[in-house]
């Protein structure tokens, strides 16, 4: 049969992605845990934290983030939602000018933020 275990979420992320996946776990009930460079904010480390998920440190480079992902999602058997590999990820990125030129059909411009560069792509 099916395991009721728990389900878990993991990512990595410098800030944003993880607490939009922090916040999102916390409004359905899923535990997560957020792999974040030592040298995130502070403020984005506590906004997570605040959303009710893990972080788990690590050294600010892409390769410690995958490896540190990898070792929570080995050790809490759980899922690994990339913050820009993902295919939903980035179909759901996609869509961001298109709803807010929905919303605002007459902005003048959009500003975004460039950390992974997923919100530009």
């Amino acid at each position: 049969g099916k395991s009721h275990s728990r389900v878990h979420v993991v990512t990595q992320s410098s800030g944003n992605h993880g607490q939009a996946l922090a916040a999102c776990a916390a409004v359905r009930g899923v535990d997560a845990t957020i792999v974040m460079p030592s040298t995130s904010p502070t403020v984005k480390k506590n906004a997570v934290k605040g959303y009710g998920a893990t972080v788990v440190e690590c050294e600010p480079t892409e390769q410690a983030r995958d490896i540190a992902a990898s070792n929570v999602v080995e050790e809490t058997k759980g899922v690994l939602i990339h913050p820009n590999q993902d295919p939903e990820v980035i179909a759901g990125q996609g869509t961001i000018a298109k709803e807010l030129l929905e919303e605002l059909p007459h902005l003048d411009a959009i500003v975004a933020p460039v950390g992974g560069g997923g919100m530009i792509g």
